[in-house]
């Protein structure tokens, strides 16, 4: 039997690990991206079939301290699923090593598996889910219909709740949304995830409140950042947007959110009318991300009390990064 391992903290992860259930039974893993380097390394010794990641960023280091090589000798073969843009500057770097990548920019993992393995309407419609909210319309462009973009939204608040605090759910999650549409009929969403949705809104609305009060702001290479520190119950990509959305008449050029314990992760956006790359800087301190956005793992324990030390440490290593920007280039290079 086959086995993935998927993103576990957004709906083109779960979307994705749903799909591919939709094409053979396989065994799924999830992971947190501050947790998939050590996963990757941990997959099972051997396995009769192909092993395949989905939504999850390749790493220069993996070719170096041989983690691909390891899961090649481990497994039949290996696919990887991905849109990120560590994935596409490695993927001849992947090819030659064996790994068939499948990887588009701009458009999400989900959506790439459907087109690869799956051509049914309900398929279609849990990969434009995926699509809508990793791009979404009012920025990229796109055809979700608001039915998509609101079942993205809530569907990223359980899995944000069910990764931090439920993950036996993720499974159960995916599995649901790998068989049919009785999960969402007409509109509704069953008794469990409707209970689930409004629990998490609850807290995240406090939560966001929080986060907003937290807004210290920073000069970095000249460019305006505004940082904050967020309860980890908050979403990761839908929190930096909505500071953003929300931020129109004192926007700044990059949004750093310092997501407390145990995520210890911070994800850094750019505001869209800004030049700033906020991505450069996320792969210097070991993340990554893509369009000039991103996201990376904190040095230390996030903890509310501790965050204003974590918070010194990691602007004092976002100084030190040598950047080359050029506006017009959203590829500039770093150096640490």
């Amino acid at each position: 039997m086959s086995l993935a391992t998927c993103h576990s903290e957004d709906p083109d992860g779960i979307i994705s690990s749903s799909l591919l259930l939709r094409v053979e039974q396989m065994t799924l893993s999830f992971t947190p991206y501050r947790n998939q380097d050590q996963d990757l390394w941990n997959i099972p010794k051997r396995f009769l079939g192909n092993y395949v990641i989905a939504d999850l960023n390749a790493k220069q280091k993996y070719l170096e301290n041989g983690v691909i090589e390891r899961i090649l000798k481990r497994s039949l073969s290996m696919t990887w699923f991905d849109h990120h843009d560590g994935t596409l500057s490695l993927r001849s770097d992947l090819d030659t090593l064996g790994v068939k990548v499948v990887a588009r920019p701009r458009v999400c993992t989900a959506q790439q598996i459907y087109e690869e393995y799956l051509d049914d309407d309900y398929s279609e419609f849990l990969a434009g889910i995926a699509q809508g909210h990793d791009y979404p319309p009012s920025k990229y462009g796109g055809d979700a219909t608001s039915e998509q973009l609101r079942v993205g939204k809530d569907l990223q608040n359980i899995i944000t709740l069910y990764d931090l605090e439920h993950p036996r759910k993720l499974q159960t999650l995916a599995q649901q949304l790998a068989k049919d549409k009785r999960w969402l009929f007409r509109g509704q969403y069953n008794k469990t995830l409707e209970e689930d949705i409004a629990h998490c809104e609850l807290r995240f609305n406090k939560a966001f409140a929080e986060a907003r009060e937290s807004e210290v702001l920073y000069d970095l290479h000249g460019f305006k950042i505004k940082t904050f520190y967020a309860d980890p119950i908050l979403p990761p990509k839908d929190t930096p947007r909505n500071l953003i959305e929300m931020d129109e008449h004192d926007s700044a050029d990059g949004y750093l959110v310092f997501f407390g314990s145990p995520k210890n992760s911070a994800m850094f956006f750019r505001h869209p009318e800004s030049e700033f790359n906020a991505e450069i800087y996320c792969s210097a301190m070991g993340g990554g991300g893509r369009e000039g956005d991103g996201g990376f793992g904190l040095p230390l324990n996030c903890s509310k009390g501790e965050y204003p030390n974590v918070r010194s440490l990691v602007l004092a290593e976002l100084d030190e990064v040598k950047i080359n920007h050029s506006p017009s280039n959203s590829t500039s290079e770093y150096t640490v």
